[in-house]
């Protein structure tokens, strides 16, 4: 039987798009910044964008921030095979500088 949080998870990071969610996860977690405002830099940041409306990205990656599965998004995005290696690298990074302030925070 399938884990179905893990399951909902990989859902939400396809919807957002896992080298979307890397490249802007800072932008993401920081909930003072507007969704227009997020959603407009992600499009000029993101010209491969197929939309003008990045709305639908926004709310579903602040989710997974929301329910505390930010890391866990990350640990799936590294082992994932259709990635570009420099995403799983930065992945990597964030990971290692959010378990960092994570410690320093105890």
């Amino acid at each position: 039987m399938k884990d179905s949080k893990y399951e909902d998870l990989n859902k939400t990071l396809a919807a957002v798009g896992k080298t979307v969610f890397v490249n802007f996860y800072y932008d993401f977690k920081d909930f003072s910044i507007s969704k227009d405002e997020l959603a407009q830099k992600i499009l000029t940041l993101n010209p491969g964008s197929k939309s003008d409306n990045q709305n639908f990205r926004i709310p579903r990656a602040r989710h997974i921030f929301e329910a505390g599965q930010e890391q866990d998004a990350l640990r799936m995005i590294m082992e994932s095979k259709r990635v570009p290696s420099e995403v799983i690298e930065k992945a990597k990074s964030i990971l290692a500088k959010e378990n960092k302030t994570e410690l320093l925070e105890r």
